[in-house]
């Protein structure tokens, strides 16, 4: 599991959008009545993880679901960029990142990326009405950790999820979780593994083979549902924001927790002036599945979002993460999902 280092991060600001968790008779529905403020003075806690000191009650469940969202980075926060637009986004003054080789020497298949203006900014708006933030990519981890160090993303999120994570024991026990949106039926399978194993064999060997000269770090295309994320038991969140279609399929089959399709982020200089763009009230036009999310978490809940967003009933799951997240999560906000 990759960890971003936190710095210390002041959250006693005033909301910045005025979407504070109030019901129509001004109480919080989470019970926020004082400022947070997250420190990294406490002693005698796992590297690496935020300390953060909130009231009492803050952050307890069932107020949790609510409260945790899942964010895919990738093509959302930060886009690869592919060398012939490299040049172009320098020219323009704008930052191009460099990933650079792994541990064992290997550089990765999309070695430059960029940050999405009003990216931190909406994090820390995020943050700053009482959400916990889980980074997810389906990326590897060296991949991951650097651009969530170079952007200084590891401020924000209270960790984050690679491919292997993706891919663990955790996040395939069909039988525990019944409602996994992996759970495809044996005929998807059947077809999948032939897919996997003829065109799809050639097209990993190739990838390989050029590995050898080009030095990369390359992993095999992965099958239907096998990196599906599953939120729940992922993280203990209820909301996956991530710019791909096909992961409203499986949230509406897994039917306990949501997707939010976002506008994604393409990593060149006409997508990136395309998400500089911004409202009537200057925020970015692509926070906008971001806050009316937030809102409809804090006034109505997740079961309310569920409904609204696939106009049926939500399936009633107990959430059951990983021992080392419930860890993370009790060193940070001192409680356990």
């Amino acid at each position: 599991m990759s960890i971003g280092t936190a710095q210390a991060l002041n959250l006693s600001s005033p909301d910045m959008f005025g979407l504070a968790g109030r019901t129509s008779t001004g109480q919080d529905v989470f019970g926020l009545s004082k400022t947070n403020t997250v420190t990294t003075s406490a002693a005698a806690q796992p590297a690496s993880v935020k300390q953060i000191h909130m009231p009492d009650g803050v952050l307890k469940p069932p107020n949790a679901e609510n409260r945790i969202l899942l964010l895919d980075i990738d093509e959302t926060l930060a886009a690869r960029v592919e060398k012939s637009d490299k040049a172009k986004l320098e020219k323009a003054g704008i930052p191009v990142y460099e990933i650079g080789p792994d541990k064992d020497g290997k550089r990765d298949e999309f070695p430059y990326f960029i940050e999405r203006p009003g990216a931190k900014e909406l994090l820390g708006n995020l943050i700053n009405q009482g959400f916990v933030l889980v980074a997810s990519t389906r990326n590897m981890p060296h991949h991951v950790d650097t651009v969530i160090k170079k952007l200084g993303f590891g401020d924000f999120f209270l960790t984050s999820f690679d491919r292997f994570d993706l891919n663990s024991k955790e996040n395939f026990d069909f039988k525990k979780y019944p409602n996994h949106s992996n759970n495809i039926g044996w005929w998807a399978r059947v077809t999948d593994w032939l897919s996997r194993n003829t065109v799809g064999w050639f097209s990993d060997a190739l990838r390989w083979i050029k590995s050898v000269f080009t030095k990369q770090a390359v992993f095999r295309n992965t099958p239907e549902g096998s990196v599906n994320k599953y939120p729940p038991h992922l993280c203990g969140a209820r909301v996956l924001f991530d710019d791909k279609s096909e992961n409203t399929k499986h949230a509406q089959r897994s039917g306990d927790w949501v997707h939010v399709q976002i506008q994604p982020f393409h990593g060149n200089l006409e997508g990136y002036k395309a998400s500089q763009e911004r409202d009537a009230n200057g925020n970015y036009k692509w926070w906008k599945e971001f806050l009316d999310t937030a809102k409809t978490l804090q006034e109505k809940g997740w079961q309310e979002l569920y409904k609204t967003t696939y106009k049926k009933d939500p399936k009633q799951t107990k959430v059951e993460v990983t021992q080392e997240f419930n860890d993370r999560l009790q060193a940070a906000y001192g409680f356990r999902l």
